[in-house]
């Protein structure tokens, strides 16, 4: 009986703090930043990984064929 109520009351402050954690919302780091900056910030990061991914590529070409050196 002892192990039922342990398990039913873990179970219960577990699904307690799912949903408080759940419920808050987005962050404050996250409204902290306009739109139009957080917009930014992802263009930033997706030109340096087309860059990153344009200079593997190349580098890349130049291993696999040595007549283009």
């Amino acid at each position: 009986m002892a192990r039922i109520l342990v398990a039913v009351l873990g179970l219960a402050a577990v699904s307690a703090a799912l949903y408080i954690y759940l419920s808050q919302g987005p962050t404050k780091a996250a409204q902290s930043q306009s739109p139009h900056r957080a917009l930014e910030n992802v263009r930033v990061k997706a030109k340096d990984i087309e860059s990153d991914a344009q200079r593997r590529a190349d580098e890349s070409l130049k291993l696999s064929d040595p007549a283009r050196n």
